[in-house]
């Protein structure tokens, strides 16, 4: 057993002595049963009992996909028979045929259909202070592995099972650590204080499309990409429901079959004595945006691992009479709902949907392969073209990387073709859409107001426009393509010589901010132009960046274009009289509330991915005022303003609900917020995000004022992306389209109230110029979204838009990194 020390002391602790030379049930293999009251485990105990498995059955069989944001270990248990486990290479070949949407006849789907296996994708979520999932998912494996009756050798004959005990471990370690810091205390199965995952917290489940994080990379490459999955069933905790488990189904099922399948899941809980659960069908999909079969296993929350007592009929479900969509099990009595409950509840459903897909298993992987066929009728085109020659050609590099790594097949064209709706030249990528995945092309690379009108519909958005990408659709084939890209070919850059010349760059691509950032940290001078400038025949807008020929070596500067893939030149006819910003490197900080806060983690992200450097900044040093002379900027992320001020309450004496440590209650306070403000007096910039623009509004005195509900941005309050000028003149701006797409999560525009301080508009939504758009005459559309508010020394920018939503809107990113850069900024004449 590879267990460290720390982990064999926790072992002790726990009285865990592991036995080898049997397959052991998890409780014995622990020595207490799973799921006891008050008792959790960290994650590699539980990675040491999939290793015992794999080692004593030979039905199991354990892979490490590599390692977490965190340095835990990845793994997925393939389960099966010992013949279905001999032969994975060829089932495995069998799923790509059967996701292949060639022509296929009704014989060859039969045959296809007899020969392969039924492929299942059981994965444990770990979310806030969910732990039932992953201890249900050893009480599984251990059931699949070691039963004999016939149910369970069926599924094992008919299925290939791939159980993953958790989608993110670091959450599941923080989990542990935290709940048994204060087991036995007070504090008991208080909320988290921290993100359960480093970057993401619960938001990583929305990452699989970008693979920003190393989990969602090995889980495409290993999983998705290999076995594409028939059936998936994901396991989690919900925080309160009245059902003690609720099973949703969503995906293709016949219409005559959706109510059977339903009922038989039911049936088959009730005989393994699951009260008070509730099977029913959703009709949005929750695993992966495609229409797979799926299914989502909530088992009622508990707190951690402490029991909750219900009285009879307390936790009875609120919608228990049979029909089409719900199917129910007797009502669960009440008494005391534990971790052992949830587990085994967990267990029983898993093993009740294997049962009931095993059993029509020709069914699903038939309904799979026919969802995956070319359709002539489905609208959309024949392709789309993705021209290589764009503003910022890395970042349609990194759409074609997305999507590649999304299993799509991606080409080049050959020839240059013309059409009415295209052209296309040499070299531009084309995605045909007649290929597996096909409803993930269309709904990822068409256009927000095509996509609305065509009734289609993703959580991701469409790429192009979070990417400011230029994509076309193609209605009729193309030729000659290329042979299938394995990846996307970055761009060729070289650094453009003149002898002794200074180094000019354009800032129209987010990879600007690796070579400023490289060039300050090194402690070189870098500049930014004031105003648009042509340099030997190059037109450069506003923001593009200027480096002295003395400041750097020019073979340097030619690796760096080469690695970065970032276009570099040298001027011939120099710089004379020309106003610009000296840029210094920022001393930066992000604000971290208590409250977790996945704005604020994938803000990091953001951060880091363009190496900027920067400190965390605590409740405690923003009350305490210790950002006074240490910072150029404060980044408040995207969050309620009464969370940012209260912060978590103190616990009240006694109350039943679990409070935090004292250490951890309060937020910023009043103080705090006054403090910001001086800050910003004094010569600070505090930029805030989403949210945190009303806090900055309402608590640091701002001339600013809500928009009129009549005036309000036009949309449902949900996330929505909406059509934005830019002002490129702007600091904040530099380097932007002068009109793009900005993602909102609120209808609340920003409305400046004249004073005597010029407050900057850099984005705006009413097609009016600047000036108007900020204008307060009655009558007029004032919407503007981007507001840099100076204020003594200082300022404020405000941005209203979600520009870093979850690392996944890169077209705005610059809006951030600028307002960053231009913290630290000198006027200056070169």
């Amino acid at each position: 057993m590879r267990v460290g020390l720390y982990y064999a002391i926790t072992a002790l602790a726990l009285g865990w002595i592991p036995v080898a030379g049997q397959v052991k049930s998890p409780s014995d293999f622990f020595g207490f049963p799973v799921g006891a009251d008050r008792k959790l485990l960290p994650w590699q105990p539980i990675v040491d009992y999939f290793h015992h498995l794999d080692l004593e059955s030979e039905n199991v069989h354990l892979l490490e996909l590599g390692r977490s944001t965190g340095d835990e270990p990845i793994i997925v248990a393939t389960i099966s028979s010992t013949l279905n486990l001999k032969n994975l290479a060829k089932y495995r070949n069998l799923q790509v045929l059967a996701a292949d949407p060639a022509d296929k006849s009704d014989e060859d789907i039969h045959l296809l259909t007899a020969q392969s296996k039924l492929i299942v994708l059981l994965e444990a979520r770990a979310q806030s202070v969910d732990c039932s999932a992953t201890l249900a998912t050893m009480e599984i494996a251990y059931r699949l592995a070691t039963a004999s009756d016939p149910v369970t050798l069926d599924i094992l004959q008919h299925a290939i099972i791939m159980v993953v005990p958790s989608d993110n471990p670091d959450g599941t370690t923080a989990v542990y650590d935290w709940y048994n810091k204060y087991v036995y205390t007070p504090h008991e199965a208080a909320p988290l204080t921290r993100l359960s995952h480093p970057y993401a917290g619960d938001e990583y489940i929305y990452d699989g499309i970008w693979q920003n994080l190393v989990e969602s990379r090995l889980f495409a490459r290993e999983i998705w990409d290999k076995w594409n999955p028939h059936v998936v069933i994901h396991l989690g905790d919900a925080t309160q429901q009245a059902a003690r488990i609720k099973v949703r189904k969503t995906g293709p099922v016949a219409k005559h079959a959706e109510a059977a399948l339903l009922n038989a899941i039911a049936n088959h809980l009730a005989t393994r004595d699951v009260s008070g659960a509730e099977v029913c069908r959703e009709p949005q999909s929750f695993a992966d945006g495609s229409d797979r079969l799926a299914f989502q296993v909530r088992v009622a929350g508990l707190e951690v691992a402490t029991p909750i007592h219900f009285t009879p009929g307390q936790a009875a479900p609120s919608s228990p009479a049979l029909s089409r969509d719900v199917a129910t099990t007797p009502p669960w009595p009440g008494g005391w709902w534990r971790l052992k409950n949830a587990v085994d509840y967990q267990a029983s459903a898993s093993l009740a949907i294997l049962q009931t897909v095993a059993e029509s298993k020709e069914d699903h992987i038939s309904t799979y392969i026919r969802s995956n066929l070319h359709d002539s009728t489905l609208a959309g085109p024949w392709a789309f073209a993705v021209p290589q020659i764009q503003r910022d050609e890395l970042l349609a590099a990194r759409l074609i990387e997305i999507l590649i790594q999304n299993g799509v097949r991606v080409y080049r064209a050959e020839t240059a073709v013309a059409r009415v709706e295209a052209t296309v030249v040499k070299g531009d990528y084309i995605v045909p859409t007649n290929q597996p995945n096909r409803r993930f092309i269309l709904s990822a690379l068409t256009s927000e107001k095509e996509l609305l009108q065509a009734g289609l519909s993703h959580k991701a958005g469409s790429l192009p426009v979070q990417m400011g990408v230029e994509v076309q659709p193609v209605m009729q084939p193309i030729a000659p393509l290329s042979s299938q890209l394995r990846s996307a070919p970055k761009p060729v850059k070289r650094l453009k010589l003149a002898v002794n010349g200074d180094y000019v760059m354009h800032h129209r691509t987010n990879r600007s901010f690796l070579a400023i950032n490289r060039l300050l940290h090194e402690g070189k001078k870098v500049y930014w132009l004031k105003e648009e400038t042509v340099v030997d025949g190059v037109q450069y807008e506003p923001g593009s960046i200027v480096v002295p020929a003395k400041e750097m070596h020019a073979e340097k500067m030619d690796f760096w274009a080469r690695e970065l893939s970032f276009e570099i030149r040298q001027s011939r006819q120099g710089f004379d009289a020309i106003e610009v910003y000296l840029l210094e490197e920022p001393r930066l900080g992000l604000y971290q509330s208590w409250i977790p806060n996945p704005d604020e983690g994938w803000t990091r992200l953001v951060l880091e991915q363009h190496d900027f450097r920067y400190r965390t900044v605590f409740n405690s040093d923003v009350r305490n005022n210790r950002i006074k002379g240490d910072l150029d900027a404060m980044i408040l992320p995207d969050m309620e303003p009464g969370k940012m001020l209260d912060g978590w309450p103190a616990g009240k004496k006694g109350s039943y609900k679990p409070s935090v440590p004292r250490s951890y209650v309060n937020g910023i306070t009043e103080t705090g917020a006054r403090n910001l403000r001086d800050f910003a007096f004094d010569g600070g910039t505090v930029i805030a995000l989403g949210r945190a623009c009303e806090f900055a509004v309402r608590y640091m005195d701002l001339p600013v004022e809500p928009l009129p509900p009549d005036s309000a941005i036009p949309g449902e309050p949900t996330q929505r992306f909406l059509p934005v000028s830019f002002d490129i003149t702007e600091p904040v701006a530099y380097g932007m389209q002068r009109q793009g797409w900005a993602l909102f999560t609120s209808t609340t525009a920003l409305v400046p109230i004249p004073w005597r301080g010029r407050t900057r508009v850099p984005a705006y939504i009413a097609p009016d110029s600047p000036t108007e758009a900020h204008s307060t005459k009655k009558g007029k559309s004032v919407r503007a979204v981007v507001l840099d508010i100076p204020i003594g020394l200082g300022r404020v920018i405000l941005l209203g838009p979600r520009v870093q939503f979850r690392a996944q809107t890169p077209a705005t990113f610059k809006l951030l990194l600028n307002a960053v850069l231009y913290s630290a900024v000198k006027s200056a004449v070169l």
